[in-house]
């Protein structure tokens, strides 16, 4: 049964954009009201080793999304098919002979999200019986799942990663920490930037959280040495659509066009981000090969096929890269599959797809987009001499979560068996919580620091085999006759480096007289007392960094209230902490561009209004005397009531204040009081006609009891509209959701399929 979801929550009020309804499907539906432990063939895993003793449950993206049907699978991915077949090499080993574990087999279930995350709660409802209402029914012992690797995406939904913490289920990410921490990752970059002798640099990143942490923590480092000189830093305004794709070479080309000749580049991406830029550096060749670059992470094999011209230029390109490039062993399992893999055998047929796919070209039984297409010739994947270590910097991160599961369910066998061979009653009855506290969590510094070089906690040949790597500056070359290839330059172990070759030429960039001189200032803390307070007239207000021509002060609720009139409690609001960095990144970029306000720089004053408008209408009062004239705009983050307080005051004195919340109400704005944040009653005009036109006049609707003013424009709208509502229902924290779904379910028999929430995130994450 198909039920429709509109969901019109508030989100964080930073992003000042429209609330766009977000349209789902019913068919998660059914997973939250937990009826049976059936696993349909679409959440069915693949099984490593079926007869094993213990589990890892693998969520991976082996295929990408279907741009046919909605919750489909695409073509295959490399990365995801490379994983799998990691698992198979490694389980293999660890369960040679009488195993790595005496007498415990250990196998893995993969399960392939095709990037959907809907799909993947049901997957994960398949692996964990326990998280079904009526788990005491389900088939399967579900204590034999000894943790979880989830895929970069499915790692940050904050409601798997609760379920998974409430059963205590260890969750190991596959993203990019776990192959190196982000400030290891910036110290690399910066010491091959010093053995390479760039004493000045450029800056691109992308947005995701990993990249953000690594251009951070180089910035943190620079204020420490001064060096290098960092010039710009811009992101990269990538998306997954075509249309990104041009902005992206459009102003990739701008950027480079504005540096000089030899000036290194350095990217900082996920993997998405690099191949991006690479594509655009394609289009763009006579430009890019003017000058170096360096990328945070090798980019895909394929990728670097279309700057085959750039690698042969002469210039330098080089990436931070696993060292060894390659497990030899793994290697010779994947060349392998050219005469091993079987149609009929399930484990192999994702390698088929990807080989049909990279092919073009059709294999009985297999399915494919090519399946009108002529034979393949073979089952064997055109690579590139730099094929292996981009395929290895594909499956560190799998083999990681892995080993460290693995290592700790060792330890705990160790403790618990007495060297019983096999699994012991007390390891098999042993609780979760006492696994993971006892053995698993003493190992994260374990995994988070195998790129440092830890031997010691892997003295066992099994695990000496699967290796340990480190990160090694790697140049980037155009073999003439096989296409791309790479030459690792110098491995870095901690603090200790190692030249690999010594007749690499590199192209030093030295500060002249004049280059260095538009350096960007970095602050060694974003919430630093010492300068700003020389300048600030109140205790709660600091002015960042050096004055500058322009003040554009902030209002901030940093702090909650104090229990006493005119105080700060000590509890520091997270949110109003990212808004405030936010704004910091922006003027900066805004100053080092010198586009937007060319010759002028802007500052920031920072207000902590403590969460109370009797403090913010006392700090604006203490500020805007001792100011080097009047502000003409003041900007504000806080509260409704808090920002009313403040309008109040800077209203009288011709200033404007521009607010990030939504607080209109049904009078119209002050004439000094505007907001970024659509007012609620044209989000729920516009979401009725929306209504409207998908034909769904007949509704149910949730609100959070916060969002009465949302509930009453959205049945205001209704009503004129002719959208007629079945259920009207508010949720309270003590609401009981599957009693809701089951109304819901009950209404949509007589034709009210379509839901609506007016609802908070916490509200919004506890219906999904």
């Amino acid at each position: 049964m198909l039920l429709g979801l509109i969901v019109a929550s508030r989100w964080h009020p930073a992003l000042a954009a429209p609330l766009l309804p977000l349209i789902l499907l019913g068919s998660v539906l059914p997973a939250l009201s937990g009826a049976t432990c059936d696993v349909t063939q679409e959440e069915a895993p693949l099984v490593l080793n079926p007869d094993a003793d213990v589990f890892l449950g693998a969520f991976l993206e082996v295929h990408h999304k279907s741009p046919k049907s909605l919750m489909g699978c695409g073509r295959p991915v490399a990365a995801g098919v490379e994983t799998v077949e990691v698992f198979k090499w490694a389980l293999d080993m660890l369960n040679r002979g009488e195993g790595f574990i005496p007498g415990v087999k250990i196998g893995v279930k993969v399960y392939d999200s095709c990037g959907h995350k809907a799909k993947a709660y049901h997957q994960l409802r398949s692996l964990l019986p326990m998280l079904q209402k009526d788990s005491q029914s389900c088939v399967g012992n579900s204590s034999h799942i000894i943790g979880t690797l989830l895929s970069n995406t499915l790692h940050k939904e904050e409601e798997i990663a609760r379920v998974l913490r409430e059963h205590h289920i260890p969750n190991i990410p596959l993203g990019d920490s776990a192959v190196a921490t982000p400030e290891h990752i910036a110290e690399v970059i910066l010491s091959s930037a010093y053995d390479m002798r760039w004493e000045h640099l450029v800056i691109l990143h992308s947005s995701d959280e990993h990249s953000v942490a690594v251009v951070k923590s180089i910035t943190q480092r620079v204020v420490l040495s001064d060096k290098p000189c960092i010039l710009k830093i811009k992101d990269i305004p990538y998306r997954s659509d075509s249309i990104s794709a041009e902005v992206v070479k459009a102003e990739l080309e701008l950027f480079v066009s504005n540096l000089e000749a030899h000036s290194p580049i350095v990217v900082i991406g996920d993997e998405p981000a690099i191949k991006a830029v690479v594509h655009a550096i394609a289009g763009i060749a006579t430009s890019a090969a003017k000058h170096q670059w360096l990328f945070s992470w090798i980019p895909d094999a394929q990728a670097l096929a279309d700057v085959e011209t750039l690698l042969g230029s002469g210039r330098g390109v080089y990436t931070i890269a696993p060292y060894p490039p390659s497990v030899q062993s793994f290697e010779e399992h994947w060349a392998t599959l050219v005469d091993t893999s079987v149609m009929s055998r399930q484990e192999d047929r994702w390698y088929l797809e990807l080989v049909s796919d990279r092919g073009h070209c059709r294999i009985s039984g297999i399915k494919s987009q090519y399946g009108n297409s002529a034979p393949c010739p073979s089952f064997s994947l055109h690579e590139f001499p730099v094929s292996p270590v981009v395929r290895t910097s594909h499956v560190l991160p799998a083999l990681r979560g892995l080993l460290t599961v693995v290592h700790a369910y060792k330890s705990a066998w160790v403790t618990w068996c007495n060297g019983q061979v096999g699994l012991c009653p007390s390891l098999l009855y042993l609780p979760r919580a006492q696994f993971v506290q006892g053995f698993l969590e003493p190992s994260e510094t374990f995994n988070g620091s195998l790129m440092m070089g830890r031997g010691s906690r892997i003295s066992d040949d099994v695990l000496s085999v699967l290796g340990v790597s480190h990160l090694a500056l790697t140049g980037l070359v155009r073999d003439d006759s096989r296409g791309p290839d790479f030459k690792q330059i110098i491995m870095y172990d901690g603090p200790e480096a190692k030249l690999l070759d010594r007749d690499i030429t590199i192209m030093p960039a030295l500060c002249s007289s004049h280059k260095c001189d538009v350096c960007i200032r970095f602050r060694s803390s974003r919430l630093e007392d010492s300068s700003a307070q020389a300048h600030s007239p109140s205790a709660r207000s600091f002015l960042i960094g050096d004055p500058k021509d322009v003040i554009l002060p902030i209002l901030l609720p940093l702090h909650n209230e104090g229990n006493e009139p005119y105080s700060c409690g000590n509890v520091v609001n997270r949110d109003a902490v990212q808004d405030l960095e936010a704004a910091l990144w922006m003027v900066d970029r805004i100053n080092s561009d010198g586009y937007v306000l060319p010759g002028v720089k802007l500052g920031l004053l920072a207000i902590d209004t403590c969460s109370s408008p009797l403090m913010l209408t006392k700090e604006i009062s203490a500020i805007l005397e001792p100011l080097h004239g009047t502000p003409t705009v003041f900007l504000s983050t806080a509260s409704k009531e808090e920002s009313l307080a403040a309008s109040t005051i800077l209203s009288q004195l011709n200033i404007t204040l521009l607010s990030t919340k939504d607080i209109a109400s049904s009078q119209p704005p002050a004439s000094f009081h505007y907001q970024i944040t659509p007012p609620i009653e044209h989000i729920a005009e516009a979401l009725v006609k929306y209504l409207y036109y998908l034909d769904w006049r007949y509704v149910s609707v949730l609100a959070s009891e916060s969002e009465k003013r949302a509930l009453d424009a959205f049945k205001k709208q209704a009503s004129a509209r002719g959208v007629c509502i079945a259920h009207e229902e508010t949720l309270t924290s003590v609401s009981d959701i599957d009693s809701v779904i089951t109304k819901l379910k009950a209404l949509s028999e007589t034709g009210s399929r379509g839901v609506v929430l007016w609802t908070t995130e916490e509200d919004t994450l506890r219906f999904l």
